[in-house]
């Protein structure tokens, strides 16, 4: 018998050199895999749910392997409400998560060195911001226009705000 409760595959499709996508019909994207994910192309929209299924992605979970989110990644997610980030995780690159104004929840692992330009910028939703102690640098914009942030986290290795950080 079928069972139309259970969440389907919409698509799928590769992010990396050995990372993969899936996105479900629940609106949850599992980046798996080992290594880097790509930047997005934002000319030519490489990764099939840049513009296709941006509007139907609620909630994000990178697996532990993957070492960066890449730029523009999920940009412009709009009713994108969470994220999982793994541990393995070393840098959130620009525009990663840019314009999820629904997001309201990030918990940014301990191994994030870098969090680069408007990484989350117009993510209106975000009450808490927690920066671990192993962030060396949190770029220009990375934080920007969030107007519910209520706490911001700063560790004592920081070696570099930009402008307009917050």
């Amino acid at each position: 018998p079928d069972d139309s409760s259970e969440p389907k595959v919409m698509k799928e499709g590769d992010c990396g050199e050995y990372l993969k996508w899936v996105l479900m019909s629940n609106g949850v994207v599992t980046i798996s895999g080992t290594g880097k994910m790509v930047d997005v192309d934002v000319l030519s929209h490489k990764q099939s749910w840049f513009t296709t299924y941006a509007d139907d992605i609620t909630q994000v979970v990178i697996e532990e392997g993957v070492t960066t989110v890449g730029s523009y990644a999920f940009d412009m997610c709009v009713n994108l409400e969470s994220v999982k980030l793994p541990n393995s995780l070393i840098e959130i690159h620009q525009d990663a998560f840019k314009g999820c104004e629904k997001l309201w929840d990030i918990t940014i692992p301990s191994g994030v060195t870098k969090i680069m330009g408007s990484a989350f910028n117009g993510c209106k939703s975000l009450v808490a911001i927690e920066i671990p102690d192993s962030t060396i640098t949190v770029a220009s914009g990375a934080f920007g226009n969030s107007e519910k942030k209520q706490k911001v986290t700063l560790p004592n290795t920081l070696s570099c705000i930009n402008s307009s950080t917050f």
